[in-house]
């Protein structure tokens, strides 16, 4: 790659059980929707997840194939662990 912005990532062998590794603290980043609905963000955007078991609340609904999917939330330890968290699911 000539590009120095640019870099690979490694993803693990396709034989590992779980992936991304649970309560492991993952960075989303993207051009996405800041909101359900709106419009895409012209700037950047970067977040800090937190990879959770797909046998959590809220993740069962979510993932249909967990060889390509996995459910991550925002890692925010303000809130408490008693505070519902809102799961997102991603694909690999």
């Amino acid at each position: 790659m000539s590009d120095t912005n640019l870099a690979k990532i490694c993803l693990p062998p396709n034989t590992t059980q779980i992936y991304p590794p649970i309560n492991s603290t993952l960075v989303a980043i993207g051009w996405g929707s800041l909101a359900q609905g709106g419009s895409l963000s012209p700037t950047l955007q970067q977040v800090t997840l937190q990879a959770v078991s797909y046998s959590s609340i809220g993740c069962q609904s979510l993932v249909y194939d967990t060889t390509k999917q996995f459910c991550a939330t925002v890692n925010d330890s303000s809130k408490g662990n008693n505070q519902k968290r809102k799961m997102f699911m991603y694909f690999l």
